[in-house]
């Protein structure tokens, strides 16, 4: 999902507007604000499952903190804070 993000990153503004107008109006208002809330709520801590992504990549030493910290950022930007 970090890469995702990095390498969508300039368009994070577009995705935002995409669920915004096109998504989050299809969606009864519960399960919206369950996405919108998820990312807030999954990537509030470093937490087991984000230590392990970082592990996933032996090339490159990730930090479990910045992943965390790219995926709120990234997910945020996106549905909302």
């Amino acid at each position: 999902m970090r890469d995702t993000l990095e390498v969508f990153g300039a368009r994070l503004p577009h995705l935002a507007d995409v669920w915004r107008n096109d998504v989050a109006g299809r969606l009864q208002p519960r399960p919206a604000n369950m996405v919108s809330r998820a990312s807030r709520e999954m990537f509030a801590d470093v937490s087991d499952d984000i230590r392990r992504a970082a592990e996933i990549s032996t090339e490159r030493a990730l930090d479990p903190e910045e992943v965390r910290q790219a995926c709120y950022y990234g997910l945020t930007e996106i549905f909302g804070a």
